[in-house]
Protein backbone atom coordinates (compact mmCIF):
# COMPACT_ATOMS: atom_id res chain seq x y z
CA UNK A 1 0.00 0.00 0.00
CA UNK A 2 1.45 3.19 -0.82
CA UNK A 3 0.95 5.50 2.09
CA UNK A 4 3.22 8.67 2.53
CA UNK A 5 4.05 11.84 4.05
CA UNK A 6 4.64 14.75 1.89
CA UNK A 7 5.82 18.16 3.44
CA UNK A 8 5.08 20.61 0.26
CA UNK A 9 7.23 23.34 1.95
CA UNK A 10 9.91 22.45 3.12
CA UNK A 11 11.35 25.91 3.29
CA UNK A 12 8.39 26.75 5.86
CA UNK A 13 9.86 23.99 7.65
CA UNK A 14 13.64 24.57 7.35
CA UNK A 15 12.51 28.04 8.90
CA UNK A 16 10.45 27.16 11.59
CA UNK A 17 13.71 24.57 12.65
CA UNK A 18 15.96 27.66 12.70
CA UNK A 19 13.80 29.97 14.65
CA UNK A 20 13.53 27.18 17.13
CA UNK A 21 17.08 27.14 16.99
CA UNK A 22 17.73 31.13 17.57
CA UNK A 23 15.14 30.52 20.42
CA UNK A 24 16.93 27.62 22.18
CA UNK A 25 13.48 25.79 21.79
CA UNK A 26 14.11 22.84 19.69
CA UNK A 27 13.34 20.29 21.79
CA UNK A 28 10.00 21.43 22.28
CA UNK A 29 9.80 22.23 18.20
CA UNK A 30 11.29 18.41 18.00
CA UNK A 31 8.28 17.14 20.51
CA UNK A 32 5.73 18.98 18.42
CA UNK A 33 6.65 17.38 15.19
CA UNK A 34 6.59 13.72 16.67
CA UNK A 35 3.62 14.28 17.67
CA UNK A 36 2.35 16.05 14.14
CA UNK A 37 3.77 12.95 12.05
CA UNK A 38 2.17 10.59 15.03
CA UNK A 39 -1.42 12.44 14.24
CA UNK A 40 -0.29 12.36 10.18
CA UNK A 41 -0.20 8.63 10.78
CA UNK A 42 -3.42 7.50 12.37
CA UNK A 43 -5.64 7.17 9.50
CA UNK A 44 -2.89 4.55 7.89
CA UNK A 45 -2.88 2.23 10.59
CA UNK A 46 -5.89 -0.23 10.33
CA UNK A 47 -7.75 -0.03 13.82
CA UNK A 48 -7.89 -1.58 16.74
CA UNK A 49 -10.05 -2.56 19.53
CA UNK A 50 -9.53 -3.30 23.02
CA UNK A 51 -6.24 -3.55 25.04
CA UNK A 52 -4.44 -4.84 22.06
CA UNK A 53 -2.53 -1.95 21.69
CA UNK A 54 -0.69 -2.45 24.84
CA UNK A 55 0.35 -5.66 24.13
CA UNK A 56 4.36 -5.68 23.26
CA UNK A 57 3.31 -8.21 20.61
CA UNK A 58 0.92 -6.08 18.97
CA UNK A 59 1.32 -5.79 15.51
CA UNK A 60 0.87 -1.90 14.13
CA UNK A 61 -1.09 -2.85 10.03
CA UNK A 62 -1.73 -0.50 7.37
CA UNK A 63 -4.77 0.30 6.21
CA UNK A 64 -5.92 -1.17 2.86
CA UNK A 65 -6.58 2.20 1.00
CA UNK A 66 -3.77 4.55 0.33
CA UNK A 67 -3.34 7.48 2.13
CA UNK A 68 -1.49 10.67 1.90
CA UNK A 69 -0.86 12.72 4.16
CA UNK A 70 0.41 16.54 3.43
CA UNK A 71 1.69 19.10 5.88
CA UNK A 72 2.48 22.46 4.03
CA UNK A 73 2.69 26.36 5.34
CA UNK A 74 0.02 28.19 7.16
CA UNK A 75 -0.94 31.54 6.91
CA UNK A 76 0.43 32.42 10.09
CA UNK A 77 4.21 32.24 10.67
CA UNK A 78 5.89 29.33 12.42
CA UNK A 79 3.23 27.53 11.36
CA UNK A 80 1.70 24.72 9.28
CA UNK A 81 -1.39 22.96 8.26
CA UNK A 82 -1.95 19.69 7.39
CA UNK A 83 -5.09 17.07 5.80
CA UNK A 84 -4.74 13.63 5.06
CA UNK A 85 -6.32 12.49 1.94
CA UNK A 86 -8.28 8.67 1.26
CA UNK A 87 -7.21 6.78 -1.47
CA UNK A 88 -4.43 9.30 -2.99
CA UNK A 89 -1.60 6.89 -3.97
CA UNK A 90 0.13 9.69 -5.52
CA UNK A 91 2.50 12.96 -3.62
CA UNK A 92 0.81 15.50 -6.10
CA UNK A 93 -2.57 15.61 -4.05
CA UNK A 94 -5.13 17.38 -6.44
CA UNK A 95 -7.56 18.40 -3.44
CA UNK A 96 -10.95 17.96 -4.28
CA UNK A 97 -10.27 14.63 -6.10
CA UNK A 98 -9.96 12.70 -3.20
CA UNK A 99 -11.42 12.43 0.26
CA UNK A 100 -10.09 14.51 3.22
CA UNK A 101 -10.31 12.37 6.07
CA UNK A 102 -8.42 14.85 8.68
CA UNK A 103 -6.95 17.69 8.71
CA UNK A 104 -5.85 20.53 11.20
CA UNK A 105 -3.05 22.95 11.69
CA UNK A 106 0.23 22.68 13.70
CA UNK A 107 0.13 26.18 15.57
CA UNK A 108 2.94 27.89 17.06
CA UNK A 109 2.44 29.75 20.52
CA UNK A 110 5.27 31.97 21.73
CA UNK A 111 6.26 35.20 23.62
CA UNK A 112 5.54 38.88 22.11
CA UNK A 113 2.43 36.85 20.19
CA UNK A 114 -1.14 38.83 20.07
CA UNK A 115 -2.70 35.23 20.46
CA UNK A 116 -6.13 36.88 20.32
CA UNK A 117 -6.82 36.01 16.52
CA UNK A 118 -4.88 38.92 15.49
CA UNK A 119 -1.53 38.77 13.29
CA UNK A 120 1.14 37.76 12.86
CA UNK A 121 0.29 34.55 15.42
CA UNK A 122 -3.67 34.82 14.02
CA UNK A 123 -4.56 32.28 16.76
CA UNK A 124 -5.95 32.32 19.95
CA UNK A 125 -4.61 31.32 23.63
CA UNK A 126 -5.87 27.81 24.47
CA UNK A 127 -4.78 27.70 27.55
CA UNK A 128 -0.78 27.45 27.08
CA UNK A 129 1.75 29.23 28.83
CA UNK A 130 1.83 32.33 26.26
CA UNK A 131 5.25 33.31 27.27
CA UNK A 132 6.98 29.79 26.33
CA UNK A 133 7.33 28.72 22.85
CA UNK A 134 5.17 25.40 22.03
CA UNK A 135 3.38 24.67 19.06
CA UNK A 136 0.15 22.01 19.10
CA UNK A 137 -1.73 20.21 16.72
CA UNK A 138 -4.91 21.22 16.43
CA UNK A 139 -7.93 19.33 14.24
Amino acid sequence: MNHRIVITDPLRVRAMIQYARQHRCEEKLGMALIRLLEVATIGMMKPYAGSDADNPKFKLEPTDVPITAVIGADHAPMSLGFALFRGADTPQVPFGKYDVTWAGGFIYEGPRQPLNGSAPALTVNIGGDSSQHSWSVHT
